[in-house]
């Protein structure tokens, strides 16, 4: 996915938990608007997230389910001001194999239907 392809992807505290939902708006050519929910669990110990773990939001779709976003999104946690995050490493997407790798160690997450 391309940043052409994004509207908006928003943070915000989801419950006194500490779980964030991530809101993300897509949209596609030709196929319209999709809005997908994911939550992110806070990793025992780790009680908050930087604003470079955030570059690792991922898109979802069904062909590959976890693809980096490329581009930048706007990004808001609270009353934090927003931050314009570029997904871009060294001018190519982060593999399959590296976002597993860094999901697996920063947190778990879980689709909401």
């Amino acid at each position: 996915m391309r940043m052409e392809d994004l509207d908006q992807a928003l943070f915000v505290p989801k419950n006194s938990y500490g779980h964030y939902e991530v809101a993300v708006r897509i949209i596609r050519p030709g196929r319209g608007r999709s809005d997908c929910r994911i939550y992110l669990e806070p990793l025992p110990g780790k009680y908050s997230y930087s604003v470079e773990d955030f570059q690792m939001l991922m898109n979802l779709n069904e062909e590959q389910p976890f693809p980096i976003l490329v581009g930048k999104v706007r990004i808001r946690r609270g009353s934090a001001p927003k931050h314009e995050l570029d997904f871009e490493r060294d001018g190519r997407e982060l593999s399959f194999e590296e976002t597993i790798e860094f999901m697996t160690t920063m947190t778990r997450w879980k689709r909401i239907v």
